[in-house]
């Protein structure tokens, strides 16, 4: 089973790193929980698919270009970690930045019903049960 959880997590990453989010969108569970980073734009908890699509839509919207690439996934069972580096340039702008992301997700039903997000990959390696 956690090897099927990581494809789905790669399914779904992968869609949204090329900015298919209808495609990345039919992988979330109907209630999933969806925890933003700190530092991002909205912080919070958005619960839901229509939710976690009017944040992210908002966020990317921010950007001229946005893409999101992989790094690495970790199987933890139920749950996948993943690094990855999100590149992006501002609207009215011209050079890109990049930002590095680490995500637990937590698989339900066959669909992503949780993702917290962690400063360093570490923390969230620590969180998905992997280090003590």
């Amino acid at each position: 089973m956690s090897q099927e959880n990581v494809e789905i997590v790669r399914r779904a990453c992968e869609a949204y790193g090329r900015n298919d989010l209808d495609v990345a969108y039919a992988y979330l569970h109907p209630e999933i929980e969806f925890h933003t980073y700190a530092e991002s734009p909205e912080a919070g908890i958005y619960r839901g698919r229509e939710a976690v699509r009017k944040y992210n839509e908002g966020l990317v919207g921010r950007f001229e270009r946005f893409r999101a690439e992989i790094e690495e996934i970790v199987d933890a069972g139920e749950r996948v970690v993943v690094v990855s580096t999100q590149h992006a340039v501002p609207k009215g702008g011209q050079e890109e930045i990049a930002v590095r992301m680490t995500e637990v997700w937590t698989i339900r039903d066959a669909l992503l019903a949780e993702r917290h997000s962690y400063s360093t990959r570490s923390e969230a390696l620590e969180a998905a049960g992997l280090l003590e």
